[in-house]
């Protein structure tokens, strides 16, 4: 599959990033975490973007995500860089 990272998110902005596993006409059904034990969740395609890289999804995700609510403590850049490693590590394992 061409372009099988990317971002989603709704009308209220950008939630994360995660792996594309199917599409289908309407939907683009998305894998949050490389080990997750629940079913691949659909979005609208009109609110995910696609990426060639893991690594381009998240420098995006950094760019353009929302603000938190001030009552939370923001993760920091590299904070989210190194969540995207938990989040699918054999996809960094490879390329090291």
């Amino acid at each position: 599959m061409e372009k099988e990272w990317c971002v989603y998110g709704d009308f209220l902005g950008l939630r994360s990033f995660g792996k594309i596993i199917q599409e289908q006409e309407n939907s683009v059904w998305v894998r949050y975490w490389e080990d997750q034990q629940y079913g691949n969740t659909p979005w609208d395609p009109s609110f995910v973007k696609r990426f060639d890289k893991l690594e381009e999804a998240v420098e995006y995700y950094i760019k353009h995500r929302p603000p938190v609510d001030i009552r939370e403590r923001d993760m920091t850049d590299n904070e989210i860089r190194y969540f995207a490693r938990g989040k699918f590590p054999s996809y960094f394992t490879e390329l090291e």
